[in-house]
């Protein structure tokens, strides 16, 4: 569930934003226009908006979304033997998560957690991202990220490794 507000933005006024991040810059106008169609129609394609400790989601939820950060950070969170949280990577403006939720169907392997004020998340649901790769550079690059969290998340899972901190660029 998400807890976040959703902040009502022109498509033209998203794109301005996005067009500065590398996974969107490669985009062509069709494409582009394709995928602000998509933004305008599409009720969970949107932009959320967190506070400062806010729970963008939790460890172990279905949340199915691809999310980019246009604005502020999130730190993620997984949980120790004792049940205490430990800060195990941050994220800032341009980058993103969620890839492991959104091209499989996987639960989210970390709380994630806002870390600054007036946060802003771009949320693109599993079914939206035919629009999204349909660039083949942005394809590329979430594909590359979901192959090396994937193989990150089973090396966690393997015995040889279990009590072994998380490297800091996981998600």
């Amino acid at each position: 569930m998400k807890s976040g507000g959703i902040i009502t933005i022109e498509a033209s006024e998203l794109w301005q934003k996005l067009a500065d991040f590398e996974l969107f810059a490669s985009f062509s106008e069709e494409e582009r226009l394709s995928f602000s169609w998509a933004f305008e129609r599409e009720a969970l394609m949107c932009v959320r908006r967190f506070a400062n400790g806010e729970f963008v989601c939790r460890k172990d939820e279905y949340q199915l979304d691809l999310c980019f950060i246009l604005r502020g950070a999130v730190d993620l969170y997984d949980h120790t033997a004792d049940g205490s949280a430990l800060k195990v990577a941050s994220l800032s403006e341009g980058d993103f998560f969620g890839e492991l939720g959104a091209i499989r169907g996987q639960p989210r392997t970390t709380d994630i957690v806002a870390a600054t004020d007036d946060t802003r998340l771009l949320f693109i649901p599993r079914h939206c991202l035919t629009f999204l790769m349909a660039n083949p550079v942005a394809r590329r690059m979430v594909t590359e990220r979901y192959q090396e969290r994937t193989i990150r998340v089973l090396a966690q899972e393997l015995e040889l490794f279990r009590g072994l901190r998380r490297s800091s660029s996981s998600t």
